[in-house]
């Protein structure tokens, strides 16, 4: 279509011009701008074109920061911007908000249930492996076969038991920018420190309480991985 849809990084986009698919045998036409790269053997048409693929590259940098606004405003809100609900929720009607699963919902009970006994995640994953308790992956994938799940993913370990007892979205908080862009425009992330996420409580039901929350987590800082 047009130079864009090559890259949003005009420098890439000159190398890519000038050599490398110059070096592959590739001929690269983009039909908006009038480019066909046999008119240009070995160079990125002039000035012209590397203007377009400058302005190309700003629009996008706009574009990802009126994006990284939109989200911050729904963030703050509390709205649940995850593509898969928690394990133990669904998506409500309304999409935003997260309704409790009942089927799940009793899974995560019962793993914080054994967490506030004193049992570490080592041995909860054992005693869900023993009864056949379905893993986040599984339990998907059993209503919806769209996801591949790795026959590994079949089966709870400590990283998975722990994932479920630390995270606050069964208090019914929601928890917000987990992870954020190094820079704008660029597709590599970095994970957030606890401080700095936006977590915005009672925004949808919890399947455990706050206690139980606080009891388990200490539980598991003690036990570790047993």
């Amino acid at each position: 279509k047009d130079l864009s849809r090559l890259g949003r990084n005009y420098l890439e986009v000159g190398d890519y011009l000038e050599q490398i698919l110059l070096f592959m045998g590739v001929r690269f036409i983009a039909i908006n701008d009038g480019y066909d790269s046999n008119d240009y053997i070995g160079t990125t048409g002039g000035i012209e074109t590397a203007f377009k693929s400058l302005l190309y590259d700003m629009y996008s940098r706009d574009l990802s920061e009126k994006m990284r606004s939109s989200l911050m405003v729904r963030r703050k809100r509390g709205d649940f911007i995850g593509p898969r609900a928690p394990f133990g929720y669904q998506f409500s009607n309304n999409k935003k908000v997260l309704a409790v699963d009942e089927v799940a919902a009793q899974y995560v009970r019962q793993i914080f249930g054994l967490a506030c006994e004193g049992y570490g995640t080592g041995e909860i994953a054992k005693r869900l492996n023993k009864e056949k308790i379905p893993t986040p992956g599984r339990y998907k994938n059993r209503e919806k076969q769209q996801y591949h799940i790795m026959d590994e993913e079949g089966y709870w370990d400590c990283g998975r038991v722990r994932k479920i007892l630390q995270n606050k979205v069964y208090i019914g908080t929601v928890v917000n920018g987990k992870t954020r862009v190094t820079e704008v425009g660029d597709s590599h992330f970095r994970q957030v420190s606890d401080a700095e996420r936006i977590c915005v409580p009672n925004m949808h039901e919890a399947i455990i309480t706050e206690q139980e929350f606080l009891l388990a987590s200490k539980v598991i800082k003690n036990n570790g991985c047993q």
